[in-house]
């Protein structure tokens, strides 16, 4: 199914959305060519996973709550309202966030190059837009090496503007190492009706693991044989570049 024209059509449409946002944020970036094909990699398998999602939607829409099928009119102006949700609403959010993500990848290649040479401090846009639980990240300084910047380095979620920033070693008093973890779960941290931590996916370091998207989003919840198939979609359109 995944492999059918219109389908891959559809996936290489999303990626090449996405891609646009991670050219954006790697402009005039100097990273390894390697970090460059991994992003676009993982933007190609997140392509592919958020298309699996959505025919699967789709899917389950053809039967009504007794297991019968639906008149096609009212499966089509069912599917037709999918389209716009994955592909209009969602996709511009994830072209924002690929940009920021991207950004923070080339951005923590130029980090680890340095080393500890400077301390890295946490700073928010700084303006009334900014959510209470990022504020509480405002001026967070720890060490390059610290452990707490694979779980804190932004974005830490949909539509934030947060940054880190090198800074003079011991200009700065630091954060307690406690405190800064804390404070970065916090700020992760957002339960749906389920109880279910919708935040928790932003707790990763898109430089150190070399992605732009997290590797818990949902879309990536799918069977092994479905993963397994579009990673082989993804070495085909790696070969192909």
């Amino acid at each position: 199914m995944l492999e059918d024209q219109p389908i891959r059509t559809l996936i290489d449409e999303i990626t090449d959305a996405l891609m646009e946002g991670v050219d954006i944020g790697l402009k005039d970036a100097d990273i390894p060519a390697e970090m460059t094909d991994k992003l676009g990699r993982d933007v190609f398998v997140f392509s592919g996973c958020k298309t699996y999602h959505e025919l699967r939607e789709a899917a389950q829409l053809l039967r009504d709550d007794q297991g019968r099928i639906k008149p096609f009119r009212k499966f089509y102006n069912e599917v037709k309202q999918i389209h716009p949700e994955y592909n209009e609403r969602y996709l511009e959010a994830e072209q924002e966030f690929a940009v920021h993500s991207a950004q923070s990848a080339a951005q923590w290649a130029e980090i680890e190059r340095d080393g500890d040479r400077y301390d890295l401090q946490y700073r928010t846009a700084n303006d009334g837009k900014v959510r209470p639980a990022h504020a509480m990240l405002e001026g967070l300084t720890r060490p390059q090496s610290d452990p707490c910047w694979a779980e804190i380095m932004p974005p830490n979620g949909w539509k934030c503007r947060c940054r880190v920033v090198q800074v003079r070693k011991g200009k700065y008093d630091y954060t307690d190492q406690d405190t800064a973890l804390r404070l970065g779960r916090e700020a992760t941290t957002d339960f749906d009706s389920q109880g279910r931590n919708r935040a928790e996916m932003f707790r990763f370091n898109p430089g150190k693991e070399q992605v732009v998207f997290p590797k818990h989003h949902p879309y990536y919840n799918l069977s092994a044989q479905a993963r397994e198939k579009i990673e082989d979609m993804a070495d085909e359109h790696d070969s192909d570049e």
